[in-house]
């Protein structure tokens, strides 16, 4: 005995699926691109081992942004430049300082950004400043 199947009501089922499937990607795509960053320029004279494109810039703990780019500055050979894309929102100050921090066993590292007094100006935002 063989079961009849519907093929119109499976390739309903599965164009309906599609389309749901597509407007769930544009949505979540949409979502992420709403974030506003600003850049900031990192110099560092330590090995970054650990350290890989794209991840995340902590301030107190608290995930703000990414790391945007990571080269050897063309000015000084000696240092790197560590480009870091943070929410806009994030109280960057002239005296803020970012340092490496290691995650569980792993090894992962993460950039971290502390300090900043009320008292202090904000830094300069975008590409070319500097959080010391």
């Amino acid at each position: 005995m063989e079961a009849k199947v519907n093929y119109a009501r499976v390739g309903l089922f599965v164009v309906l699926l599609g389309a749901a499937l597509v407007v769930l990607l544009i949505w979540l795509g949409r979502r992420e691109s709403r974030q506003v960053y600003d850049h900031y320029d990192v110099y560092v004279r330590e090995s970054v081992t650990g350290l890989n494109i794209g991840a995340s810039v902590k301030y107190l703990g608290v995930d703000i942004g990414y790391l945007k780019e990571m080269v050897i500055d063309p000015e000084n050979p000696e240092q790197l430049r560590l480009t870091l894309s943070v929410s806009e929102e994030t109280p960057v100050k002239e005296d803020t300082v970012a340092f490496l921090e290691f995650q569980g066993l792993t090894g992962v590292a993460v950039v971290n950004l502390a300090g900043g007094g009320r008292e202090s100006p904000p830094s300069a935002q975008n590409r070319g400043s500097v959080i010391r």
